[in-house]
């Protein structure tokens, strides 16, 4: 599933094509049974009315935020929702439910899986680690506000860290590779609570650290579910030293794949 890092990578592609453009189209598969679910009708009201508008891109946590004047739609993309621009090959045309049209650039909303939804509304949480803004880039929590965020995840201390970062993803942007990531490279058990709330603070501090940096490398991609807008590969698992590191023992918690020297 794309985290933080790979939706603002999203949000930073779109934000170029749309830069100073209108909207000149969007358009909606109605064949799909499945469209009222990932895009009900009040969504394709509000993109809809933004055709002839300027729109700006932008992402907080795990969502992909388009707004025009006072209207917002929020992309939650799921496990495999993705932004393609250009022709959609043929095998794949099922999958697509959206395109949106800027110039003669048309970037198409697919979702394989059907786990995506698009709703017309903002975020409802500020999104712990960051986001991407067209005007300053990528942009990450300050530590003020960061340690103020931390009063709203529950369980820091009752649950295992691991559980903890994952159980807040949608509203911090950490998912599972981060998290496994960052409680390797400070030597944490996945499987124990938290010490303390500055120990949770720093964990997030390196989530964030690890989020720019894979950012900066266009987004971790594992073959499935998080591809670029030209259909690109993110180039951040190659310097992954824990997640998916054959060297460290993996184990299932929870339904979750961890990578951890440590012992459940």
């Amino acid at each position: 599933m794309p985290e933080m890092p790979e939706v603002a990578v999203l949000a930073s592609d779109l934000a170029r094509i749309a830069h100073g453009r209108r909207l000149d189209g969007a358009s909606f598969c109605m064949g799909s049974s499945l469209l009222p679910k990932i895009l009900p009708p009040e969504t394709r009201r509000a993109l809809r009315s933004m055709v002839g508008r300027r729109t700006q891109i932008s992402s907080l946590a795990k969502a992909l935020i388009l707004r025009s004047g006072t209207t917002a739609v929020s992309v939650h993309l799921g496990m495999t929702g993705q932004f393609r621009i250009g022709n959609i090959p043929k095998r794949h045309r099922e999958h697509n439910l959206m395109t949106l049209s800027w110039g003669k650039s048309n970037c198409s909303f697919l979702d394989f899986r059907r786990f995506s939804r698009v709703r017309a509304a903002l975020p409802s949480s500020p999104g712990a680690l960051g986001g991407f803004d067209p005007n300053r880039g990528l942009f990450l929590r300050s530590k003020r506000n960061l340690a103020q965020d931390l009063s709203a995840l529950k369980g820091i201390r009752s649950s295992p860290r691991i559980t903890w970062l994952l159980r807040h993803g949608s509203t911090t942007g950490v998912g599972n590779y981060l998290a496994n990531e960052a409680l390797g490279r400070l030597n944490l058990s996945p499987f124990d609570a938290c010490r303390d709330e500055e120990e949770a603070f720093r964990i997030l501090r390196m989530c964030q650290q690890l989020a720019q940096r894979s950012f900066r490398a266009g987004g971790t991609s594992f073959g499935i579910g998080y591809f670029r807008l030209d259909g690109s590969e993110g180039r951040f698992s190659r310097q992954l030293a824990f997640y998916k590191n054959c060297n460290i023992p993996r184990t299932t918690f929870r339904n979750r794949s961890v990578f951890s020297r440590f012992a459940v």
